[in-house]
C-alpha cells in the first residue's frame, strides 16, 4: 500500500515536472539564457503575463480610441451627406 502511494506520488511528481519543461518551452526564453528550474521558468512567465497584460490594455485604449474616432468621422460624414442632399 505504501509502494503505491509512492508510486502515484513519484508519477505526479513526474507529471509536474513534465508540465513546467512544457511551459518552459512554449515561452520565448531566448533572450534569457539563465531560465532554469522551476522558479525561474514560473518568474519568466510572470514576467511574460504582465508584459502581454499591458500589451493587451494599451491595445484595447487604443482601440477604444479609434472607435471613437470612426464615430466622430462617421456622424460628420452624415452631416456632409444631409448637407448636400439638401443643396440638391
Amino acid at each position: 500500500r505504501a509502494q503505491n502511494k509512492a508510486e502515484r506520488e513519484k508519477r505526479k511528481r513526474d507529471r509536474i515536472n513534465e508540465l513546467f519543461i512544457n511551459l518552459g518551452n512554449s515561452l520565448d526564453f531566448k533572450q534569457h539564457q539563465t531560465v532554469q528550474g522551476k522558479a525561474s521558468i514560473l518568474r519568466e512567465t510572470i514576467r511574460v503575463l504582465v508584459e502581454q497584460r499591458a500589451l493587451i490594455d494599451g491595445l484595447e485604449k487604443e482601440n477604444a480610441t479609434l472607435v471613437s474616432e470612426s464615430n466622430y468621422v462617421e456622424a460628420e460624414r452624415n452631416e456632409l451627406l444631409d448637407e448636400i442632399a439638401e443643396l440638391e
